[in-house]
């Protein structure tokens, strides 16, 4: 049996975030710190988490700065007000947080979406982020390296919007996930679509941070992953909202150019963005397999831990929780032509 407990938890810049976490009975032999998506919250996963707590895996989350609760906390409810820098910044702040937590513990990093991108880049970021060498595995779910092709926005809008959100961090635009995208389950997809703590609003700044910085990775920062990292990224075949062509370049990169040991790619066909919320029991094919990952490599008692990553010199309310079925920028420089289109284009919908 597992159990959560939420808190609300000062962060950088005095900003004030929500948490949750899902623990074990005892002493949890490994910890996770998780990273959600754009447009959505923690809460979410509540049927997934539990699952971890019962193997022994204690998870700590945080609503991200813009987002689901956490939003809520700044007097003008600042959904979706946010940037790569804080956002990286956020994850430092936490995942030293859940270290003192769960100190002694093998320690993963996982994010889905806007998050597992976001994670990709955490590992890849130059200078190194202080803490990466004390993670034991990164797992990335459906990242946003790249838009899929039915929702891919123009390039030169991508730019000039970063450009308007250099100016201006908190203007905000239209952006949108459909919920029909999200997955196939019609009770997801209306849940979200009501989720009041949804709200489909973005930033100019946020929003072109999020997918000039997403093709970076696989365009190029994908050279500084530490390649005595394992890495497991996962991504449906039938996503509507990022790309799972971008995430196997990616994997495939980290192996053959950065001479990666440990980095798989699954993909599961058929399967939406929220692979962990298919109907029925297809959600349970794909939070299992990744469960099965991480439960893989944690060390047993009897052998010796493995080596943390380098790095530094990269190669190129407590309530008790329902049971589950078991399982064993760089930014382009824009020109006057870019802003001049961003402003063209600025009451265009944004569809991420």
């Amino acid at each position: 049996m597992a159990t959560t407990r939420t808190d609300d938890l000062t962060g950088p810049a005095a900003a004030k975030f929500f948490t949750k976490q899902w623990l074990p009975q005892g002493k949890p032999r490994a910890a996770l710190l998780f990273v959600h998506g754009f447009i959505e919250r923690v809460e979410r996963y509540d049927h997934v988490f539990p699952k971890y707590a019962e193997q022994g895996i204690a998870v700590f989350a945080f609503d991200q700065r813009g987002f689901g609760k956490t939003a809520t906390y700044t007097p003008k409810h600042t959904q979706g007000v946010t940037s790569w820098p804080e956002q990286f910044g956020d994850i430092d702040h936490f995942l030293e947080h859940a270290l003192g937590l769960f100190p002694g513990v093998p320690f993963f990093l996982y994010g889905h979406s806007m998050g597992g991108a976001l994670v990709l880049g955490y590992a890849t970021r130059t200078p190194p982020r202080p803490l990466v060498g004390r993670l034991a595995g990164i797992v990335s779910s459906s990242p946003l390296l790249r838009q899929s092709k039915g929702v891919k926005a123009p390039a030169l809008i991508v730019r000039a919007g970063s450009l308007i959100g250099k100016l201006s961090g908190a203007l905000t635009l239209k952006a949108t996930v459909k919920p029909e995208d999200t997955c196939r389950d019609p009770a997801v997809q209306k849940a979200y679509a009501e989720d009041l703590l949804c709200k489909q609003v973005g930033t100019f700044r946020g929003v072109g941070d999020m997918l000039l910085g997403g093709e970076s990775i696989v365009s190029k920062d994908y050279q500084r992953f530490p390649k005595s990292l394992p890495l497991l990224v996962v991504h449906g075949e039938a996503d509507k909202v990022t790309d799972c062509d971008a995430s196997r370049e990616f994997v495939d990169k980290v192996k053959k150019e950065v001479g990666a040991a440990d980095a798989t790619f699954k993909s599961f066909p058929g399967f939406y963005h929220e692979m962990h919320n298919e109907p029925g029991d297809d959600k349970w094919v794909e939070i299992n397999y990744v469960l099965d990952w991480v439960t893989s490599h944690i060390p047993s008692p009897t052998s010796s831990a493995p080596a943390p990553a380098s790095a530094s010199t990269p190669a190129a309310t407590t309530t008790s929780a329902a049971a589950a079925p078991s399982s064993s920028t760089a930014v382009a420089e824009d020109d006057a032509s870019a802003t001049a289109a961003a402003q063209a284009g600025a009451e265009r919908t944004s569809k991420l």
